[in-house]
């Protein structure tokens, strides 16, 4: 299938190279210099990448930029701009929406932020490397999510299913075994893979105790613990109460991000559930991981804590949660009104 981009409002010179460039590389290629002329085409064709000037005459680009996704929710968005705001490049990247400087000319760049956005769709989704099966199971509890959870150990070939229903567990399944039986042997598994399996409600219901109790018994049974290391993808979570499961439980980790959409990284260091030092880009502390808890699509990689350089979180985790909690409600009523 061939892949279909939309040149918006670039200037002529920067069009025409674009144009030769993914016209060569086999994408079909179409350009509109005003909003209007983009509904159209968007409105007629499948474009699967929209490429557009930060500034239009007709048209305020946030606001352009909403009203197009409202109709292709799959396109995929990016900004040629550079001066942003933080609170601008927030807004940009929980909505997928990935930026490349407007003075560059690296066409090879500008290709691989693209092939970069276009491996992705624009549901929110995380990869999560170096978690404990403890971390997992309070993570989905935490998320009200309904989600059937498939377990994978490699080494010694077992299999198992985990059914959540609005964030509470209430099945398992192992083998021949069901119920908390299953739940206790699948928390016994040390290294492997999970993955979100098909939604398939079971013929009954096997488990009605509260997650918490389930691993207080495996706990006492010697299951789990910091010896266990999964790695697997989840959708549609909220980031800070993944940070919230952590601070709980008071672990210690280092955590390396990476941004999928926009190829940026950082580290968050948390000692004993307290968060210590955080960067992401140029930024520092909390600024750091406001940006951080935007990410539309990103990898966590979860390694033994290390000490970080600096110490820029002061304060406890519950102070910082309120804090956050009150810049994310901010966040989503927040509308730029230029990029």
């Amino acid at each position: 299938m061939s892949i279909s981009v939309l040149l918006l409002g670039t200037s002529r010179l920067k069009q025409d190279m674009l144009f030769n460039e993914f016209d060569s590389a086999g994408f079909k290629v179409f350009s509109a210099q005003s909003a209007k002329r983009a509904l159209q085409i968007v409105e007629s064709e499948a474009i699967h990448m929209l490429i557009t000037a930060a500034h239009l005459t007709d048209a305020n680009v946030p606001e352009l930029l909403l009203t197009l996704e409202s109709k292709r929710p799959h396109m995929r968005i990016m900004v040629l701009t550079d001066a942003q705001t933080p609170e601008v490049q927030h807004w940009m990247r929980v909505r997928g929406i990935t930026s490349f400087s407007a003075k560059s000319y690296d066409l090879l760049g500008l290709r691989k932020r693209l092939n970069q956005q276009l491996e992705y769709d624009r549901e929110k989704r995380f990869h999560f490397s170096g978690l404990t099966l403890f971390d997992i199971t309070q993570i989905l509890a935490a998320s009200l999510h309904d989600i059937h959870l498939y377990l994978a150990e490699p080494q010694s070939a077992k299999e198992g299913l985990l059914y959540f229903s609005q964030g509470k567990i209430c099945h398992a399944v192992f083998g021949d075994l069901a119920g908390e039986e299953a739940f206790h042997t699948i928390m016994q598994m040390k290294a492997g893979y999970f993955a979100s399996a098909e939604l398939a409600r079971p013929e009954h219901y096997t488990i009605e105790s509260q997650l918490s109790k389930l691993l207080t018994r495996s706990a006492l049974r010697g299951f789990g613990g910091n010896s266990q290391s999964f790695q697997g993808e989840l959708k549609n979570l909220n980031l800070l109460e993944v940070l919230q499961v952590l601070a709980i439980s008071e672990q210690s980790h280092t955590v390396q991000v990476t941004d999928l959409y926009q190829g940026e990284s950082g580290r968050i260091y948390m000692k004993q559930g307290e968060l210590e030092h955080i960067e992401f880009q140029n930024l520092k502390g909390l600024n750091a991981l406001k940006q951080i808890l935007g990410i539309a699509a990103g990898d966590f990689h979860f390694s033994e804590y290390a000490s970080p350089p600096e110490q820029t979180c002061e304060g406890s985790f519950n102070r910082h949660l309120l804090q956050l909690a009150g810049f994310q409600d901010h966040a989503s009523q927040y509308t730029p009104t230029t990029l």
